[in-house]
């Protein structure tokens, strides 16, 4: 009997907590849902081998599918709709997302990371979802389900948000070469208005 009970308790919690952390993530989209537009400074820490590169630029954003960061190194990606153009690392071209599944889903961690999208990412990517709240943060990871192909893709994505505004403050990606990228959001202005030209690819 004791032990019945102890399992209906831990099992009650695990359900409110379970609760607790899809009303998070919902508050997380609909504040994104909020946000039509952003300007803000952005700063890229990539770990290679143990060394660590940082570079600094601008990151301009509109809802729903625009997206651009440009970086002082002459590094930037480019999201305008259906199409993304990319100059960083490996990664060079213009690229028409519906043809292109790794490209699509680069976009969509993006995209969707300003938005709050979180389920959505992981239901069309075939990630694992966890959350944890640690610091001021709440922290969405993405664990792949899936192998790489040909080393592409990120077997791990987190998404940092503020616990007092449920705003983006990092991304950071992990790749099947345990390269690591964080992207760091800083000094924000929202909904503000922003020249098309800074999408043009």
């Amino acid at each position: 009997m004791r032990n019945t009970l102890i399992l209906f308790i831990a099992t009650f919690f695990a359900l409110q907590m379970h609760g607790q952390d899809l009303s998070i993530l919902n508050s997380i989209q609909a504040k994104g849902s909020t946000i039509h537009s952003i300007k803000s400074h952005i700063t890229q820490h990539v770990v290679r081998s143990g060394n660590t590169e940082i570079v600094e630029g601008t990151l301009d954003y509109v809802s729903p599918n625009k997206i651009a960061a440009h970086f002082n190194n002459g590094d930037y990606f480019i999201i305008n709709g259906s199409h993304m153009k990319i100059d960083i690392g490996m990664f060079h071209g213009k690229f028409k997302l519906s043809r292109n599944r790794f490209m699509r889903s680069m976009s969509q961690i993006y995209l969707y990371a300003f938005q709050g999208r979180c389920q959505e990412l992981a239901e069309e990517n075939n990630y694992d979802l966890q959350f944890k709240a640690a610091d001021k943060f709440y922290i969405v990871q993405f664990n792949s389900k899936k192998k790489s192909f040909l080393g592409h893709g990120y077997k791990q994505i987190s998404f940092y948000y503020e616990q007092n505004s449920f705003i983006i403050k990092q991304i950071v990606l992990v790749d099947y070469n345990d390269i690591i990228e964080t992207f760091s959001i800083s000094e924000p202005q929202f909904n503000v208005s922003i020249k098309e030209n800074k999408f043009e690819l």
